[in-house]
């Protein structure tokens, strides 16, 4: 299971555990955590309703969705192609390191082709 997914499981279990009926330190014990994490989780939970990751800093994407869509939808057309070729045919002024990083985010690794 993914770690994102992992957490998530954990997260409804600290609910699911409190709405049973359990004690903070029975939680924290049984889900090996400590007491500040599973009192930080149901206080989110109590305030918002919510258990996701709060957006954490960072710099800006510099491609738009629109641009992650047009990447994709390039190296569909044409898989043997290579992330410098779709940069320039889509006139983008980002990196090539970019343009793989969005493809790897979409689920599209390179791979060599065979000869």
């Amino acid at each position: 299971m993914e770690s994102r997914q992992r957490r998530a499981v954990e997260r409804g279990r600290i609910i699911g555990m409190r709405e049973a009926g359990h004690s903070i330190s029975e939680i924290a014990r049984d889900l090996g955590l400590t007491r500040q994490t599973v009192q930080r989780w149901l206080t989110r939970w109590e305030e918002s309703g919510n258990l996701e990751d709060r957006q954490r800093s960072g710099r800006p994407k510099m491609t738009s969705a629109e641009d992650t869509d047009g990447i994709r939808a390039a190296v569909e057309r044409n898989p043997f192609t290579n992330s410098v070729s779709v940069r320039e045919q889509l006139g983008l002024d980002v990196s090539d390191r970019t343009i793989r990083r969005r493809l790897h985010e979409s689920g599209i690794h390179h791979h060599v082709p065979a000869r």
